[in-house]
């Protein structure tokens, strides 16, 4: 989850968008989940004794902005390697997972900001063409792309990597939860990965 503050006094929360709740139970109705606190080098054994099955690492500010969340997820991301379990990274979580990978992100600048923040843009998806959302100013490239991860998806225009995977880890450069009308395709693909590497 996102770290933020306290409006009137100094405090740290974590904290989730509301979007993420509704997204939850509109395409995982029948399912328990609940969302992990930043606790660092503790979360394994949280997540392990809440018999958590798949992981998402949700949206947010980028990495090293805190210490505290980068510490956590990538504690998650290797619980999920170890357990072989779904893991979903949106946006800044599949930069997490590139970066866990030795992978890297760099700054689109100016013009790549103009197509990627706040804007809706075509990319190809396991070679089908589909218009998604876009919130990050930070890219990644085929050159940048961690050592054993494979680029899924691509922007139209420009060729910045759009989706990631690496057996049961997905990276998705968009956020299904943010859209109106709930993107139908999007989840679809989520619960197909689940299904396909869930225990």
């Amino acid at each position: 989850m996102r770290i933020t503050r306290a409006d009137s006094y100094e405090e740290y929360r974590d904290s989730i968008a509301q979007d993420w709740n509704k997204f939850m139970a509109s395409k995982f109705s029948k399912d328990q989940y609940m969302f992990i606190p930043n606790i660092e080098d503790s979360v394994t054994t949280f997540v392990r004794d809440w018999g958590i099955d798949m992981i998402f690492l949700s949206g947010g500010e980028d990495i090293g902005t805190d210490k505290s969340r980068d510490n956590t997820e990538t504690m998650l991301i290797k619980y999920a390697l170890d357990s072989k379990i779904p893991l979903i990274g949106v946006c800044r979580g599949m930069q997490m997972i590139n970066a866990f990978f030795g992978g890297n992100t760099v700054d689109g600048g100016e013009t790549f900001r103009k197509r990627h923040v706040a804007h809706d843009h075509e990319i190809f998806f396991l070679k089908k063409r589909r218009v998604v959302n876009s919130y990050h100013s930070r890219k990644i490239t085929e050159n940048s792309l961690g050592k054993g991860l494979s680029a899924l998806g691509f922007d139209s225009v420009d060729g910045t990597v759009e989706a990631l995977g690496y057996k049961h880890v997905l990276g998705l450069m968009w956020h299904p939860e943010r859209e109106r009308d709930i993107d139908k395709d999007t989840a679809d693909i989520i619960i197909n990965h689940i299904r396909e590497y869930g225990k």
